[in-house]
């Protein structure tokens, strides 16, 4: 669940989720939706430390919108022990911020 919240600088959402997965996944589609994100099929995985901590989860998310920039979204978020696999997939095209 999310809820849109003014903020001087970005877009801002609160969201909310019953896990740390979840939460993530509700991050993803908003940058999904804010950058108007078309997929490839291409894909590339990586792995993230699997911490429920606030600073993790803003790190987490500041590397795809930096991976968004390069031409890669993430695409499917999997807990494996105590690492986040996640797969990105190739961005075909993109509407840009709305």
């Amino acid at each position: 669940m999310r809820k849109p919240i003014e903020h001087t600088a970005d877009i801002a959402y609160e969201i909310s989720g019953n896990s740390y997965e979840e939460l993530l996944e509700e991050a993803r589609n908003i940058l999904f939706e804010e950058e108007g994100i078309v997929l490839d099929n291409e894909e590339k995985e990586k792995t993230y430390p699997l911490e429920e901590m606030e600073d993790v989860f803003f790190d987490t998310v500041n590397d795809w919108i930096l991976e968004i920039s390069k031409g890669w979204a993430p695409w499917r978020i999997k807990r494996e022990g105590n690492e986040l696999k996640v797969t990105f997939r190739k961005i075909r095209k993109k509407r840009g911020p709305k």
